[in-house]
């Protein structure tokens, strides 16, 4: 199989020329490698840059913002060209490494998940179900980065990248220690074991463990939760807490006074002491 590089952009790419945008690409490429004394590796024509940025515009531009806390997003799975060069990459790192083939099946099973675009996560989540091996990459760190992480009962965590000379990512060195302390979050990040959902409950690192039959629903009970909440006075509350840890009381207080009056004026403020006194379910708008 000739080998190949694919360049995959972010957000913010659209209105662009994708034949400009991959030579911008390319020239950057060139001269990092030029500074180190390199050239470069392979041919153009085997380096793939799939544009996508536009289509991206597409399906949001002139979306309903109100109807953004009603999705849950699962994936479809892989087309068949994506599942053969993830294939091939990790195949060569396995012979590269010497890594045995019965070893890795031993430890991970042989049972393949397929959930898509549901492990691209760049996108800021809010709730997270975790319904069976989380991947010690990326995938375990964006998890746990979520504000609540549902788990089925058969679910493990790993942050396996000591493994291969790497570290936690996406947040993971951050996230960790401050959701169960210094010396649990060194033992998960050195040692790379998998840690049980029933486990990560007690130790406080997701916010349930569910039987896996009641997951889904679980999730979608959850969703329907936070689609009826006002939305900016739960905004703040995440605000506040993430900067409590570098806050000292008195600034924090202050924070705090600020939010109140800040949300004292809001219609959800309004309709929420509204509904209250009038006895029946308020009717937020997230304003």
């Amino acid at each position: 199989m000739t080998k190949q590089l694919v360049f995959i952009h972010g957000r913010a790419q659209e209105h662009k020329d994708s034949i400009a945008l991959k030579a911008q690409w390319l020239e950057a490429f060139a001269a990092g490698l030029q500074k180190s004394n390199l050239d470069m590796p392979i041919a153009e024509s085997d380096i793939k840059f799939p544009y996508y940025g536009q289509t991206l515009w597409d399906l949001v531009e002139g979306a309903d913002t109100d109807a953004a806390a009603d999705v849950i997003v699962r994936g479809t799975g892989q087309d068949d060209a994506q599942k053969e060069f993830i294939r091939a990459v990790f195949e060569e790192l396995r012979e590269r490494e010497g890594i045995d083939k019965d070893k890795l099946e031993a430890i991970a099973g042989t049972d393949v998940v397929e959930r898509g675009p549901l492990n691209w996560e760049w996108l800021q989540g809010v709730l997270k179900t975790v319904d069976h091996y989380v991947p010690g990459a990326s995938g375990a760190s964006i998890a746990l980065a979520c504000d609540i992480v549902l788990a089925a009962r058969s679910a493990n965590f790993i942050q396996v990248f000591c493994k291969i000379g790497l570290i936690p990512d996406s947040g993971g060195t951050w996230n960790l220690p401050r959701a169960v302390g210094l010396a649990r979050a060194k033992g998960l990040a050195l040692l790379g074991d998998r840690l049980p959902a029933e486990t990560a409950q007690d130790w406080g690192l997701i916010w349930k463990c569910v039987d896996d039959g009641d997951l889904q629903e679980e999730a979608r009970k959850m969703a329907a939760h936070f689609a009826t909440q006002p939305t900016a006075a739960l905004g703040r509350i995440k605000k506040l807490l993430h900067e409590s840890g570098s806050n000292t009381l008195s600034v924090q207080l202050d924070l705090e006074q600020k939010a109140m009056q800040d949300l004292g004026q809001s219609e959800d403020y309004r309709e929420g002491v509204t509904a209250f006194l009038e006895k029946r379910p308020p009717q937020f708008k997230g304003v």
